[in-house]
């Protein structure tokens, strides 16, 4: 994807840009369905933080043998 000028002044102006329809609602759904599934992980390498002990940090993500491989 190659950015336009008004997209690049945008990103060195607010540092981030907004393509709203990026993903399709299949894609999000998806994407939804496996933060949840990851959400309820158990395992070495996941910090939870608050009373509702939700994942703040996973480690190890992108590992084939990791606890967050699907």
């Amino acid at each position: 994807m190659k950015l336009t000028a008004e997209q690049y002044d945008a990103y060195i102006r607010d540092g981030f840009l907004v393509f709203p329809e990026l993903f399709d609602e299949a894609e999000v759904n998806i994407l939804r369905n496996e933060a949840d599934r990851l959400r309820q992980i158990d395992a070495e390498g996941i910090f939870r933080e608050g009373n509702d002990g939700m994942a703040k940090t996973m480690f190890r993500m992108h590992e084939p043998d990791g606890p967050t491989y699907s």
